[in-house]
């Protein structure tokens, strides 16, 4: 089934249901879910909890899934309560002999399901495109560095995907060609935040932590070395875990590491981080290799 047919079928099956329920149930939707993100963070403390016993999130991952818990239940709520305000609206209508729901209230929930539909669509296909790119980049540097080419590779027009047939695209590469091809592909590209520019910063972090001569080189600039004098990051870097994770690539075991998830929390190690022009040290490294 193309991603033409899932979007469009997507689209289709919302503006039924708002037909069918009404438009103040889809405002009510619009607005749960906008209250939800608001008050996430402050109601946190209700999910916590129970995120907390969860084995299976790593430790630097709770917190988001803390607010995303704390989002989907404050929907859930507000969508019901909302929910329930309306059914007694039209079941007072049913007593005065109207029409449960007015027609032009189903065209409106027609209309605005319809609007509701395609941004889900958008959003689905702007993840799936952004996962697609980092997919893409992360086979191509492997390639160039498995084949003890880094020269070569690093000479190479990184946005010139069809040029190295030995790199077999992986499931979200290829979902990504398929989203450039679709109807949406007009949308998706003028709300993907994922642009050339992050990309390239993407490609070069990657090049110059599986260089050992780029990354000694990452270590020495001016703008990073006073960083590895910093005790926590000390603390990180000399820990036989980490190690280990790095070594045998164990995303969840890094994400759960306690050394690691503090840092995320760790607001002044964060700012300081802000400052750095990664992308102007990362770019003048490479170009000095090529």
């Amino acid at each position: 089934m193309s991603l033409n047919l899932i979007g469009i079928l997507l689209i289709g099956v919302i503006v039924v249901v708002g037909y069918l329920r009404g438009i103040f149930r889809i405002l009510i939707a619009f607005l749960s879910l906008l209250l939800s993100a608001i008050l996430a963070k402050p109601f946190s403390f209700t999910t916590s909890w129970l995120i907390n016993k969860i084995d299976f999130i790593p430790l630097a991952l709770k917190p988001f899934a803390t607010l995303l818990a704390t989002g989907i239940l404050l929907f859930l709520i507000f969508f019901f309560l909302g929910s329930v305000l309306v059914s007694m609206r039209e079941g007072k209508r049913e007593e005065e002999g109207l029409p449960r729901i007015p027609f032009w209230e189903r065209v409106g929930g027609a209309l605005l399901g319809g609007i509701w539909g395609l941004f889900l669509v958008v959003i689905i296909f702007t993840g799936l495109e952004i996962i697609g790119s980092f997919e893409e980049v992360s086979e191509r540097i492997s390639a160039g560095i498995k084949t003890n080419k880094e020269d070569d590779f690093l000479k190479k027009d990184w946005f010139d995907l069809g040029r190295e047939k030995r790199i077999s695209k992986g499931s979200f590469g290829v979902l990504k060609e398929n989203v450039q091809k679709s109807l949406f592909a007009p949308l998706v590209k003028e709300i993907n935040p994922l642009d050339e520019k992050i990309t390239k910063i993407f490609e070069n972090l990657i090049t110059v932590m599986r260089d050992p001569d780029l990354l000694q080189q990452l270590k020495n600039h001016p703008e990073i070395s006073h960083l590895t004098e910093n005790p926590k990051l000390i603390k990180v870097a000399e820990d036989e875990e980490i190690k280990k994770a790095l070594d045998s690539s164990d995303i969840y075991a890094l994400l759960n590491n306690p050394k690691i998830a503090n840092l995320t929390k760790d607001k002044e190690l964060i700012d300081e981080l802000k400052k750095i022009d990664i992308e102007k040290i990362l770019d003048e490294i490479v170009k000095e290799r090529k």
